[in-house]
C-alpha cells in the first residue's frame, strides 16, 4: 500500500471546513461508482487546519493514480441546499452555528475548489493560525461567524449486530465480524452524515445479552421515527450495494492479502485487543479468508438505528435474497 498527503491552501478556515466537508462526501460517491470499496481498496482522512485542507489517501500502487486523479478532478456544483446541510453538519462538529451569505459562500467554495492540490512533498513550512493562513487584525471571518446560539442535538446509533453468539467461534468470529462491519460502518457513513446531517463522535464494540455489536454514535439535529426509518433506508440502500459488488468475495480476498510489512494493508491489532482482548496476527486474519464463512455471518447480522425513544431494525437477510 502506498500513502500520499495532498494539500489546498486558502485564507479562511471556516470556508476551508465546509470545503472539506464537500470533498469527503463527494470523493466517496465518486469512487463509489468505480465499484471501489472504501477500507478495501483504498482509505483516506480529511481535515482542516487553519485554511488548510489536507486530504491522506492510502491505496495499492494500482489504484493510487485513479484515486489522484479523481481527487484532482472532483466536479463539485456547491449547490444551495447542499452548502446548507453542510453548514448544519459544521454546527454539530463545532457546537456552533455559523451564518453567511449563501453567494458569498458559494463564491469562495469555487474559489477554493478552483485552486490546486499541492502534494505535501512540495510544502515547506507554514504557520497554522486561528484564522487561516494569512493571518489579519480584523477579528471576524469575512464569509462565514460564527453566531453564538445553542445547537440542538441528540444522539443517534447506528449498530450492526450478530446473533446468536452461541452459533459463533469467539475467538474467530468475533475479530470477523468487527472488521467486516467497520468496513460497512466506513462504507456508510459518508452517506449518512451528508445526507442526514449528522455528526460521527465515536464508535463501541461490545457483547449484549446473545448478541455482540458494533455501534457508531452520532449527532443529529433530528430524532424521530420518520428520522430513524430515513437513515435505516440510507444504510440498507449502501449496504446493498456493496453487497451486489460481490462484498464476501472481495472482503475474503482482502483478508488473502493482509500483510504487516511495510507496504501491509493490515488491520489495526489493538482494535481486536481492545474489544475482545484477542491479538490477531496475519495468519490469523489470512485463515479467515473464506466466502463461505463470510457470508452466512452477514445473513445473520441486523441494522438498528437507535435513539432515545425507540429502534428500528433491519435484517441483512433480507438483502441477501
Amino acid at each position: 500500500m502506498q500513502t500520499t498527503t495532498l494539500i489546498k491552501l486558502f485564507t479562511e478556515t471556516h470556508v476551508a471546513h465546509l470545503y472539506e466537508h464537500f470533498v469527503a462526501y463527494h470523493l466517496h460517491m465518486s469512487l463509489k461508482t468505480k465499484r471501489l470499496i472504501e477500507y478495501i481498496d483504498y482509505e483516506y482522512s480529511a481535515a482542516t487546519y487553519g485554511g488548510y485542507v489536507l486530504l491522506d489517501i492510502t491505496a495499492s500502487p494500482a489504484n493510487m493514480p485513479l484515486i489522484v486523479n479523481t481527487v484532482q478532478t472532483l466536479g463539485l456544483d456547491f449547490r444551495d441546499d447542499e452548502i446548507s446541510s453542510a453548514l448544519s453538519i459544521l454546527a454539530l462538529e463545532e457546537d456552533s452555528k455559523l451564518s453567511g451569505e449563501i453567494l458569498r459562500i458559494k463564491e469562495k467554495l469555487n474559489e477554493v475548489h478552483g485552486s490546486d492540490w499541492i502534494h505535501l512533498d512540495d510544502i515547506g513550512i507554514l504557520p497554522v493560525g486561528t484564522q487561516g493562513l494569512h493571518e489579519t487584525r480584523r477579528q471576524k471571518f469575512s464569509t462565514l461567524n460564527v453566531v453564538s446560539e445553542p445547537v440542538a442535538a441528540a444522539p443517534i446509533n447506528v449498530n450492526f449486530v450478530l446473533q446468536p453468539l452461541d452459533a459463533y467461534d469467539v475467538q474467530r468470529d468475533f475479530p470477523l465480524f468487527q472488521l467486516m462491519t467497520n468496513i460497512l460502518h466506513d462504507n456508510i457513513g459518508h452517506e449518512l452524515i451528508w445526507l442526514h446531517q449528522m455528526y460521527f463522535t465515536e464508535g463501541l464494540v461490545y457483547k449484549k445479552a446473545q448478541s455482540v455489536v458494533n455501534q457508531s454514535v452520532y449527532l443529529s439535529h433530528h430524532t424521530d421515527d420518520g428520522s430513524r426509518e430515513r437513515i435505516l433506508a440510507t444504510c440498507s440502500k449502501a449496504v446493498a450495494y456493496l453487497l451486489n459488488l460481490g462484498f464476501s468475495q472481495r472482503f475474503a480476498q482482502y483478508l488473502r492479502d493482509v500483510s504487516y510489512d511495510e507496504h501491509g494493508n493490515a488491520p489495526k491489532e489493538e482494535d481486536m485487543v481492545r474489544s475482545f482482548h484477542i491479538l490477531v496476527g496475519g495468519r490469523g486474519w489470512r485463515s479467515m479468508a473464506d466466502a463461505n464463512l463470510i457470508q452466512p455471518m452477514i445473513k445473520n447480522m441486523v441494522i438498528e438505528v437507535q435513539d432515545d425513544n425507540a429502534t428500528s431494525r433491519l435484517s441483512l437477510q433480507e438483502l441477501c435474497k
